[in-house]
């Protein structure tokens, strides 16, 4: 699989005409644009979510890569691997406690 400019092949548009009349139906990128679209430079996110194991107030850790941070889960990513504290779509940091 690879990552395409999208915004680059709106630049190669063609306009659908309708069988009965002349209305554009939709447009179009011609397939020879899309085999040659050019690779945009993209990187996998890691996605976690901050974990209270212990029940102990102020210690969290990531589910990603395991490390425990002492402070309340306020941070969107985390400090040590980057993951993005949205693991379950929430888009915003937060926790949840096993205890």
């Amino acid at each position: 699989m690879r990552y395409i400019d999208a915004d680059e092949l709106l630049k190669h548009t063609i306009p659908v005409y309708g069988a009965y009349d002349d209305s554009c139906e939709f447009e179009a990128v011609p397939v020879g644009y899309v085999k040659g679209a050019p690779t945009a430079d993209v990187a996998p996110v890691a996605r976690g979510r901050w974990i209270n194991d212990d029940g102990i107030p102020g210690l969290y850790r990531c589910s990603a890569c395991g490390i425990v941070d002492h402070r309340e889960p306020k941070h969107r990513y985390c400090p040590s691997c980057g993951a993005r504290m949205d693991a379950e779509g929430g888009g915003q940091a937060h926790a949840e406690s096993k205890a």
